[in-house]
């Protein structure tokens, strides 16, 4: 079973590998093999806009442009977004060892915090 932590490195991993933005949105007409023109294609672009491009993803779906063009900055911003609240959630259960289990006694999933740290003995040695 994948824990959240390998998963959010494995999101990690992808997002790196990605090509380098920016992103951007771009509606093409494409001219096939066979002469035939589709003026119903849209493209996201990766790299600086109008010089050296790389073509990431066509879609005949325009509601899905903005979701794939902006995928990268979302990633990286939710990413640490979860850093920063795991981070406080460490500082938190440092300050207030015993938290863990007030928490417990309202009946909230101890282990669904998913946090490194050793009040929480069931994550802290996936880490």
């Amino acid at each position: 079973m994948t824990t959240p932590a390998t998963r959010a490195t494995e999101i990690r991993q992808r997002l790196e590998a990605a090509t380098e933005g920016p992103w951007w949105e771009q509606q093409y007409e494409w001219l096939y093999d066979d002469g035939s023109l589709d003026d119903n294609e849209y493209a996201i672009t990766a790299g600086p806009q109008w010089e050296d491009f790389y073509i990431a993803a066509r879609t005949r779906y325009p509601e899905n442009i903005p979701l794939i063009a902006n995928a990268p900055a979302d990633l990286r911003f939710l990413l640490d977004r979860v850093d920063d609240l795991e981070e406080a959630i460490r500082a938190f259960l440092t300050t207030y060892p015993h938290a863990m289990d007030a928490l417990a006694s309202l009946g909230y999933a101890v282990a669904k915090l998913q946090v490194s740290h050793p009040a929480i003995d069931t994550h802290a040695e996936e880490e």
